[in-house]
């Protein structure tokens, strides 16, 4: 949460992309953020501005679709790079893994006059 009544920007920027490929997709994301002493709970002197960059890869597959639902299972993992300050609380380099499911809305199909219908078969 950024602090009440602080005029200090602080910026970010996000980059990502997906490769799908049949049932699988693939994607990795960049993030850049600037955080405040405040915002990290830091006890310090004077307010102070952190870089944070973090990479993420991951990759998903559908493993079933019932009805207008489709069940993934997936894995991302992230490497953070944090100024020298703040590697005395993260780490150098920290690092963090996830495996996951997730649900989501069967994919749209268009049929000949061009109306969308969910797939209705169930898929393994």
């Amino acid at each position: 949460m950024n602090k009440p009544g602080n005029d200090n920007e602080e910026h970010s920027f996000l980059v990502e992309s997906d490769l799908s490929i049949v049932k699988s997709s693939f994607y990795n994301r960049y993030e850049f953020v600037q955080k405040s002493t405040y915002d990290l709970n830091i006890i310090a002197i004077d307010e102070f501005k952190y870089n944070i960059h973090a990479l993420t890869l991951g990759a998903a597959r559908n493993i079933i679709d019932i009805g207008n639902i489709s069940l993934h299972l997936g894995f991302q993992g992230t490497v953070n790079r944090v100024g020298n300050v703040l590697q005395a609380y993260y780490g150098e380099h920290p690092l963090s893994f996830e495996i996951y499911l997730k649900l989501n809305p069967s994919a749209l199909k268009m049929d000949h006059h061009h109306k969308m219908h969910h797939t209705e078969q169930m898929k393994m």
